[in-house]
């Protein structure tokens, strides 16, 4: 990241340190409720090998294509013009068009979003907004958990309110790290 070993890395602890904030907070969320206990009923099989490379192969095809569908609907869409309503404004916030552009692409695709952000040179801002983009982990992301969060029927606000929450502390961290550091 950044062409240095070192801001990975401090990307890397601004993401844990995020990701312990939300899991504390998070722990006292319905903490008078009783837990729920969900039982997953597995299917009997006759070939237990077969089904798990099969759903393994499955599951891997369902997470590579949000990714391909997410990173081609982002360049169709910055082809078409769609996002330049938002690009503006951003740019009126952060001054940087490059910037701009990699948070949009972060905010779908977190990889391009991150990447597109480093390629442009270290900068205070850029390393906060790839740790926001970071906690954020992008709609591709959050898509492919919530498929596979839905069969432990898991509930899809808090778990998007725990990924906007892991970004604005991922942001305000890497701030803290510019202070620091």
């Amino acid at each position: 990241m950044f062409n240095d070993i070192t801001f990975g890395v401090a990307l890397y602890l601004c993401h844990i340190l995020s990701s312990i904030t939300i899991g504390f907070g998070f722990s006292f969320y319905k903490r008078n409720c009783p837990p729920s206990l969900t039982v997953i009923k597995a299917k009997s099989s006759e070939n237990v090998i077969y089904d798990c490379v099969l759903s393994a192969v499955n599951s891997a095809l369902f997470v590579g294509g949000l990714i391909a569908v997410f990173y081609l609907l982002v360049e169709v869409f910055f082809s078409l013009g769609v996002f330049n309503p938002i690009l503006s404004l951003l740019n009126g916030i952060v001054n940087d068009q490059n910037l701009s552009k990699a948070i949009v692409f972060g905010i779908f695709e977190n990889t391009k979003g991150v990447k597109t952000a480093s390629l442009f040179g270290v900068s205070k801002l850029s390393f906060c907004v790839c740790a926001m983009l970071c906690g954020f982990s992008g709609l591709s992301t959050i898509f492919q958990s919530v498929a596979f969060l839905k069969k432990a029927k898991i509930k899809t606000a808090p778990f998007l309110l725990s990924k906007a929450t892991s970004a604005v502390i991922g942001f305000f961290i890497g701030v803290l790290f510019n202070v620091i550091f």
